[in-house]
């Protein structure tokens, strides 16, 4: 069950530390909003200003982190459910600017997400604690 959640951590990770790399790097809603609605929905910016974009992005990236660090060096373990809480949240931050972009609230791809991280973040809590 240990290999399994690792797992899950890591693609959770990856993909989170993926999204705020490239939200932080190119701080634009021009990435998002203006090329393509998939993009902006994957990324969670779209119609976000320069420095939204930006913090998105670093937020991203800290929970990416989270998510990997505390486990791997043994420091600050509460932070991994934590971080998956988090990351579980996120598509109900997103609720709103998915309304405004005229597309379901709560896709089946927020539902995966939700699960996965709230498997990760029940798992470490109480099946393997690290």
């Amino acid at each position: 069950m240990n290999v399994a959640l690792w797992v899950a951590q890591s693609l959770l990770a990856l993909m989170f530390l993926a999204l705020g790399f490239t939200n932080l790097v190119k701080g634009s809603p021009a990435v998002a909003a203006e090329e393509n609605l998939g993009l902006a929905m994957l990324f969670g910016v779209g119609g976000g200003t320069r420095p939204h974009v930006r913090f998105v992005g670093l937020y991203q990236m800290a929970v990416g982190a989270g998510l990997i660090l505390p486990g791997a060096l043994g420091w600050q373990t509460w932070l991994v459910p934590v971080c998956a809480l988090l990351v579980g949240a996120q598509p109900l931050f997103d609720v709103r600017r998915n309304r405004e972009m005229d597309v379901p609230a709560f896709g089946a791809s927020d539902a995966v997400l939700a699960v996965a991280a709230a498997s990760v973040a029940a798992g470490r809590v109480w099946i393997v604690p690290l």
